[in-house]
C-alpha cells in the first residue's frame, strides 16, 4: 500500500487525515476518512456565529430600558431595607396588643367582691399623657405616652419601681417586672408608650 503525498509540500500524509500536517493543504479524502477538512486561515468562513440577543418586551407597549431596570432595582433595594423596620414595629405592636388583651382579660376575670386595684400615682411618668386608666378588683392597667426617648423613660422607671427583672425584647421594646407590677415600654414614631399592669 503506497502512502499519499501532499501535492503542495511533498510531505507524507497520515492515513485517515484530510489535510497535510506539514503545510495544512487539504488532501483528497477517501469515503472512509474520519476527519473533516480543516478550514484554512484567510479563507472565507461561515459567519453563522452566536449573536447577542437584544431583549424584547413580552408585554405589548412595554419597553425595557436601563432606566426602568435601575428604578426597579432601587425600589427592590429600598423595600429590602424597610423589612427589618416593619418587622420590629409589627413585633412591638403585637406585644402591646397581647399585653393589653391579657390585662383586660385578667381585669374582667377577677373577683368582683374585692376592692378596686389602682396603679400607684407616683409611677406616672412626668409630663406623659394618659391614654388608658382602668382598675377593678382583678387588677389595674395604666397606659401613658411621652415624647421622651426610650432610654430616658427606662432609666426613670428603673430608679422609681426598682424592677427585679428587665427584659429587652428588641431595640424598641423593654419589659420591667417587680412582684405584681409589669411595665412595658415601646418606642414608635417618636413616642414612647408606657403600659403599667398591676395584678391584684
Amino acid at each position: 500500500m503506497s502512502q499519499a503525498i501532499c501535492a503542495n509540500c511533498g510531505a507524507v500524509l497520515l492515513s485517515g487525515t484530510s489535510f497535510c500536517r506539514q503545510c495544512g493543504q487539504p488532501a483528497i479524502v477517501s469515503p472512509s476518512g474520519s476527519e473533516q477538512v480543516t478550514a484554512l486561515f484567510g479563507q472565507a468562513q461561515d459567519t453563522t456565529t452566536t449573536k447577542r440577543l437584544d431583549p424584547r418586551p413580552t408585554t405589548p407597549g412595554y419597553e425595557v430600558n436601563s432606566q426602568s431596570l435601575a428604578a426597579a432595582s432601587a425600589s427592590l433595594t429600598r423595600s429590602k431595607r424597610s423589612w427589618p423596620k416593619l418587622i420590629t414595629i409589627g413585633i412591638a405592636l403585637s406585644l402591646l396588643i397581647v399585653v393589653s388583651v391579657g390585662v383586660l382579660w385578667s381585669l374582667r376575670a377577677g373577683s368582683r367582691t374585692a376592692s378596686n386595684v389602682q396603679i400607684n400615682r407616683s409611677w406616672i411618668y412626668p409630663g406623659s399623657r394618659t391614654v388608658v386608666d382602668i382598675g377593678d378588683s382583678g387588677g389595674a392597667v395604666l397606659q401613658l405616652e411621652t415624647k421622651d426617648a426610650l432610654d430616658k423613660v427606662q432609666a426613670w422607671y428603673e430608679s422609681n419601681i426598682k424592677p427585679t427583672k428587665t427584659l429587652r425584647v428588641n431595640s424598641n421594646s423593654i419589659i420591667l417586672k417587680r412582684e405584681k407590677v409589669t411595665v412595658t415600654l415601646v418606642a414608635e414614631d417618636n413616642l414612647t408608650s408606657i403600659v403599667i399592669k398591676q395584678a391584684s
